[in-house]
């Protein structure tokens, strides 16, 4: 197979995966070809630059400095909030904090599960 067949062939089946949404198991029905090499053909894709995949990270979400705080102490999850420069009121900031925690806590936290409190501070009574 000559180098421009190869790469319109592993174009063809990076789009209908990618764009058109279709199974390796569809593209394998469809072009005659074998699972082993449906995945190669997109694996390829990806080496020759046909796909490029790119995350884009919404505002205020900030999981690369997440990241590097998790590895950098050695955490299991590290949570980063945006707390606006606007509102620099002590409450406002103790509010978002709360909110943060309270969301971490929920999320986290298992039916029948029972969380101790041994100290009640501003930060504590906010998340509650």
């Amino acid at each position: 197979m000559s180098r421009i067949d190869e790469l319109r062939l592993i174009t063809k089946v990076a789009r209908l995966y990618y764009e058109y949404g279709l199974r390796q198991n569809a593209i394998v029905e469809r072009l005659g070809l074998s699972q082993s090499t449906v995945s190669r053909l997109l694996k390829r894709a990806r080496q020759e630059n046909i796909v490029r995949v790119s995350v884009v990270t919404p505002r205020g979400v900030h999981t690369a400095l997440e990241e590097r705080l998790e590895q950098e102490y050695s955490l299991n999850e590290a949570i980063v909030d945006d707390v606006d420069d606007a509102d620099s009121v002590e409450h406002r900031v103790l509010l978002d904090i709360g909110s943060a925690a309270a969301a971490y806590v929920e999320a986290i936290l298992q039916p029948g599960e029972v969380v101790g409190i041994s100290s009640w501070s501003r930060a504590l009574l906010a998340m509650m």
